[in-house]
């Protein structure tokens, strides 16, 4: 199967679950109203950044050093399954130990149940597995198994935890105790599909473990900047607001990171193949992604804008009127940042990821300064304001140096071919 129609096969299920989770949490948003459904959100945030802090890209690595043959993959496996559970339940300890001041934190005059919190930390580890295991899956090419496992466990979640909310009164700690009993399911359906096809030598190499954080810690700092500097913003937002703008701002983003979809699929499906391809190979095979990716964004972003509008003004309470505007403001940063995690992934796959590091990391103050003086002087408005400004400075700097590095002219990525556009209707047919 060629790359750009495993793109289209994996966005087919991606719009189908994406859709889903959106509608799910739209009408939990409605019913739990803004100030409640941004507690939701904030707690969320507790195992979204532990997974992103705590595995310190070593599942990226193991992708890395299987692709390049540097060591059996079942070797790889086996020393990566152990160290993500050994990194996962040191951080529960920590969390658990700190879960006091983590609520004074977050939350700030909010009181939350500490129980809730001991049943949030404890999902973590199934969670740091789960995202380790499908880098694996995608790296065997076993696509089936991997669109079970990424999308089932969290909307199955959202949508029994909903149901939990809304019919049968349980509140949110129902409503993460849902999410946690599936994500523990999944993990172990995930774990025996993967030893049964694939297995795992029970192997315990130093100078391997050496590699995997060696070339890891390498990843880690790149893609750790970028998920805060795209999260960071809701917790500003927090910090100067209240929980009731932060569930506009998380609805917001909700539909904000639909827009993100198919660079995210395209960027996780290419890095496999970068690790096994000469260097001229996977710099052809980078320009063309990031041009379909482009233009295919640039289609769909208008028209999900207006669905949105129109979801908002239809089905939501008068309190949600400010998140097409948020959405609005943010889409000049979403349309522009659709080529960075192909770019990432290229320089992760032929090792070099400091030129992404650099890029991240002077992106990040820019959404810093972004956010600190924007939000207390214009409000809310101020988070997709500084969103758009540093993901566009993000995205000139990362693509500069791509076309220093590679000898690559802009117009190979951003002028538009007319065989373009009958391959995108070729492939929408084949996936009807």
């Amino acid at each position: 199967m060629k790359f750009v129609e495993k793109v289209f096969l994996f966005l087919k299920v991606e719009v189908a679950v994406h859709l889903s989770r959106i509608g799910l949490r739209f009408m939990l948003a409605a019913f739990m109203g803004p100030a409640n459904y941004g507690i939701f959100v904030l707690l969320k945030l507790i195992p979204d950044y532990s997974e992103k802090l705590g595995r310190l890209a070593v599942d990226d690595a193991a992708i890395y050093l299987a692709g390049k043959k540097e060591y059996p993959v079942k070797e790889v496996a086996f020393t990566l399954f152990f160290l993500i559970l050994l990194m996962s339940l040191l951080f529960v300890i920590i969390l658990l130990w700190q879960s006091e001041q983590i609520g004074q934190w977050i939350f700030k005059d909010l009181t939350i149940d500490k129980l809730l919190l001991w049943i949030i930390i404890i999902s973590i580890p199934p969670i740091f597995l789960i995202r380790s295991m499908l880098k694996l899956f995608l790296f065997h090419d076993s696509l089936l198994i991997y669109n079970c496992l990424a999308f089932l466990p969290s909307l199955l979640g959202l949508l029994i935890g909903s149901i939990a909310f809304i019919v049968f009164d349980a509140g949110i700690i129902g409503l993460f105790i849902c999410f946690g009993v599936i994500y523990f399911i999944a993990l172990l359906i995930g774990m025996f599909f993967y030893l049964k096809n694939f297995g795992v030598t029970p192997v315990f190499k130093p100078v391997l473990v050496a590699r995997l954080f060696g070339y890891g810690g390498r990843l880690y700092l790149a893609t750790l900047a970028n998920f805060i500097k795209n999260r960071v913003d809701i917790l500003i937002v927090a910090y100067f607001l209240t929980s009731k703008e932060v569930g506009y701002y998380a609805l917001a983003l909700l539909v904000i990171t639909s827009f993100s979809r198919i660079p995210a699929v395209a960027s996780m499906l290419i890095y496999p193949l970068l690790t096994k391809r000469k260097h001229g190979e996977a710099v052809k095979m980078t320009v063309k992604a990031c041009r379909h990716v482009f233009f295919i964004g640039l289609i769909f972003c208008v028209p999900i804008f207006f669905v949105v509008k129109i979801l908002v003004a239809s089905f939501m309470p008068k309190d949600y009127s400010l998140v097409p505007g948020i959405v609005l403001l943010a889409l000049p940063g979403v349309i522009f940042t659709g080529i960075i995690p192909l770019l990432q992934s290229h320089f992760f796959g032929t090792g070099r990821p400091s030129i992404i590091t650099k890029a991240v990391l002077y992106s990040g103050i820019v959404s810093l300064a972004g956010n600190f003086l924007l939000i207390p002087k214009i409000g809310l408005l101020g988070a997709p304001v500084s969103f758009s400004i540093s993901s566009i400075f993000m995205t000139v700097l990362i693509l500069v140096r791509f076309l220093q590095v590679e000898g690559v002219k802009l117009k190979e990525i951003f002028a538009f071919k007319k065989d373009d556009l009958s391959l995108y209707l070729k492939l929408f047919k084949l996936q009807k």
